[in-house]
């Protein structure tokens, strides 16, 4: 592992990593990334131990004195780079950064200084936008995000957005937890987790901060069957938690439904539910050159930018 001092005394915002074998991506995200960097702000990337040149690429950058820390091993997936990297921030607040994803980082601080205001909220959720490069154009999350915090303000019913939105403040990780490594969408893992957490504080801004932009290798579409599985278990698991009762389980059919709930669904999975349909609408073909992904990318950060500026207005909870 490479280290590299701050010139700062205090870090207000630690930007963690995770990224594999992504390096053509990489080359087009981080630059943006360590562009618009603070003083007070640090880079923190945990490389899985990829073979594409990533850690070389990583290992130039950290020479040069444009990343502070970075870690190239074998590990167990997503989560597990991002705890990691979350172990080794200095910031009073984290932003995880997908490698092959756009974020605003105007609009992140924006809501990093709300929560310097509000010292109480533990996490904030934001919106974003999902770029088509096919028919070059964008749909923002934050209309169905707010819908689903204002039920959750309303209702107290777990609910989950992109965590591709998420600020952690990092006194806060002692009550949010760390990532879960026992599943693939993490992110629903972690906003259904905490928002069942009652001793949490939770906002959310209606502004975009990031820009998904799905490739081949991409997370969404390279474990589908896995990810139907663990959806249905995040549903199963939240409502045993909040359904539990002494009553509850007098029922002899609820109580072998939950202590063999993960077989039952591998069994509907297996044999009884179609494989969904995989969209292509944002799918960047794994064979596009340099060239050409670039320019997807120069459209969508263009696209991010020109509907990313909004007022900073938050619901909390």
């Amino acid at each position: 592992m490479k280290t590299m001092k701050n010139c700062v005394e205090r870090i207000r915002l630690s930007y963690v990593v995770t990224t594999f074998n992504k390096l053509k991506y990489l080359k087009i995200t981080l630059p943006l990334l360590l562009l618009s960097l603070k003083n007070d702000e640090e880079v923190i990337i945990i490389d899985g131990g990829s073979t594409d040149g990533t850690r070389e690429y990583l290992s130039s950058l950290y020479d040069d004195g444009k990343i502070h820390q970075f870690l190239s091993e074998k590990d167990s997936g997503e989560a597990h780079g991002f705890n990691k990297s979350i172990l080794l921030s200095n910031g009073d607040f984290i932003k995880p950064i997908s490698d092959d994803d756009l974020f605003e980082y105007d609009n992140i601080r924006k809501c990093v200084d709300f929560m310097i205001s509000n010292d109480d909220v533990d996490l904030m959720g934001t919106g974003g936008i999902s770029y088509n490069y096919n028919e070059d154009n964008f749909e923002s999350s934050v209309l169905i995000d707010k819908d689903l915090f204002q039920r959750y303000i309303s209702s107290r019913r777990p609910f989950f957005i992109s965590g591709l939105g998420v600020i952690l403040r990092k006194s806060s990780i002692s009550k949010t937890g760390l990532y879960c490594v026992n599943y693939k969408r993490v992110d629903m893992e972690f906003w259904l987790r905490s928002s069942s957490n009652q001793t949490l504080k939770i906002a959310y801004a209606p502004v975009n901060t990031y820009c998904w932009i799905a490739n081949i290798n991409s997370n969404s579409f390279n474990t589908a069957s896995r990810r139907r599985i663990e959806m249905e278990s995040y549903n199963l698991t939240h409502y045993f938690q909040n359904a539990y009762s002494d009553l509850f389980y007098t029922n002899p059919l609820l109580d072998l439904i939950k202590h063999n709930w993960r077989w039952l669904l591998r069994f509907r999975n297996q044999f009884l539910s179609k494989e969904p349909r995989k969209s292509s609408a944002y799918l960047l073909d794994d064979t596009l050159n340099t060239d050409e992904l670039t320019n997807v990318y120069h459209t969508a950060h263009h696209t991010l930018r020109s509907v990313g500026i909004g007022k900073t207005i938050c619901f909390l909870r």
